[in-house]
C-alpha cells in the first residue's frame, strides 16, 4: 500500500512540475542593434536592429556561422542617411525598401559581427532657379562585414543653345542637354554591433507536453492497480 502510494505521489509530482515547465520556459528570442559611425566629408547617420527566435534560426552558437534574414525568419530594419555634395545640400536617405538583395548576416559563437546586402542606388537634383542648368547627384551605399562605404557621383546637366532661338519655352527647347561629369567622392566607417538580448542556444529536452501525456498515463496505471488491488 505505502509503496502504491510513494508510485502515485511521484507521478503527481511529475505532472505539476511538467506544466511548471510549460509556463517557465518561454522561446528565446535574440535582439541585436546595430548603428553606423559617422565618417567621411559628408555627415553621415544610420541605424537599425535584427530580432529573431533562438529555437527557430538553425544557429548553434559555435565558432563562425552565416544565415539568411529568410533563414533566420528574423525580424529587419535600418535606416541610412547622408548629406549629398549638392548646392542644395539634399539628402540621400536610404531603408528596408530599398533591398535589392537578401541580407545574410555573420554570427561568431552566438554574436552579430557582420552583415552584407546590396541596396538600390539614390539621386538628389537641385534645379538652377533659371531653369539653364541641374545638379544630380548619385549615391550609393555598400554593406559589407562591418564596414560600410558611400560612394558619390555628381554630373551637371547644361544647356548648349542654339543660335537664334525663337522659342517662347526658352530655354529648354532651344538648346541641347549635356551631361558632365563633375567628379566623385567615397567615405567609409564602421557598423558598430550591440547585443541587447544575446543568443542563446536551444537545449534539448523532452517536449513538456511529452512528458505530461507520460505522467498522466501513469497516474492512471497506478489509479487503475490500486483500484484492482482493493477490489481484490
Amino acid at each position: 500500500m505505502n509503496k502504491t502510494l510513494q508510485k502515485l505521489a511521484a507521478a503527481t509530482a511529475g505532472t505539476i512540475l511538467s506544466f511548471a515547465a510549460i509556463e517557465a520556459n518561454p522561446a528565446q528570442a535574440a535582439l541585436f542593434n546595430f548603428s553606423f559611425d559617422r565618417s567621411g566629408s559628408f555627415s553621415s547617420y544610420g541605424q537599425g536592429f535584427l530580432y529573431f527566435n533562438d529555437a527557430t534560426s538553425g544557429l548553434t552558437g559555435i565558432g563562425s556561422e552565416e544565415a539568411s534574414l529568410s533563414q533566420l525568419n528574423a525580424y529587419f530594419a535600418f535606416s541610412f542617411d547622408t548629406t549629398s555634395s549638392l548646392i542644395s545640400s539634399g539628402t540621400l536617405s536610404w531603408g528596408n525598401p530599398d533591398l535589392i538583395s537578401t541580407p545574410v548576416f555573420r554570427f561568431e559563437s552566438g554574436s552579430l559581427v557582420g552583415m552584407n546586402f546590396d541596396l538600390a542606388p539614390k539621386k538628389v537634383t537641385w534645379v538652377h532657379p533659371r531653369g539653364i542648368a541641374a545638379w544630380i547627384n548619385t549615391g550609393k551605399l555598400f554593406i559589407q562585414g562591418s564596414t560600410y562605404r558611400v560612394k558619390q557621383s555628381e554630373v551637371i546637366r547644361q544647356v548648349a543653345y542654339r543660335p537664334f532661338c525663337e522659342s517662347s519655352s526658352y530655354p529648354w527647347p532651344c538648346g541641347t542637354v549635356v551631361d558632365v561629369p563633375s567628379g566623385s567622392t567615397e567615405s567609409t566607417g564602421q557598423i558598430n554591433f550591440v547585443t541587447r538580448v544575446p543568443f542563446k542556444r536551444p537545449t534539448s529536452v523532452p517536449e513538456p507536453a511529452s512528458v505530461v501525456g507520460l505522467s498522466l498515463l501513469g497516474l492512471a496505471f497506478l489509479l487503475n492497480k490500486k483500484t484492482a488491488s482493493s477490489q481484490g
